[in-house]
């Protein structure tokens, strides 16, 4: 038991002791003691050290993104086209091949940078979209940013779901 559930439990006899009310009454008026948020770490992908709040940034570059939807769109046409030519049907251009599938595996990659191993420190990450760490330090703000990134239309070109596993 925790010492915090120990010092609950003697507040709780103590309100007992003092009221002679049953348990269940006492506990409901005890207040608990908060619970931990249970921080995520966000750690640098340069210097593999742990990043304190204000420092650092959590990023995906706009160039690779847009680099990674051409190569897919370009990708897809040459499917069409080539199932097109070939005579056959849409079930057709849907047969890939490991090329392809290479192609389509390409993500746009999300990274975690502390303020001294940003590759973008020149430009203050003018072209990425990014966040600091300190505003995705708890899972609950996780699934806010997650939420809030499912709105956007190149989320799918980048790697946000294995990054955040």
């Amino acid at each position: 038991m925790s010492s915090n559930n120990r010092a609950r439990s003697r507040a709780i006899r103590g309100r007992m002791a003092a009221s002679g009310e049953k348990y269940t009454t006492a506990a409901a008026a005890v207040a608990r003691p908060p619970r931990p948020a249970n921080h995520l770490r966000a750690v640098c992908f340069g210097c593999r050290k742990d990043i304190a709040a204000g420092n650092g940034v959590i990023h995906v570059s706009y160039d690779e993104i847009e680099r990674v939807e051409r190569a897919r769109a370009a990708a897809e046409e040459q499917r069409l086209a080539k199932a097109s030519s070939e005579g056959g049907t849409r079930v057709a251009a849907d047969l890939v091949t490991a090329k392809e599938l290479l192609a389509a595996s390409m993500a746009a990659e999300w990274q975690v940078h502390c303020d001294d191993c940003n590759p973008h420190n020149a430009d203050g990450c003018g072209a990425c979209y990014w966040f600091e760490v300190e505003r995705c330090s708890t899972w609950a703000q996780l699934v806010e940013w997650t939420a809030q990134l499912a709105e956007k239309s190149w989320l799918p070109a980048t790697n946000w779901m294995s990054f955040i596993r």
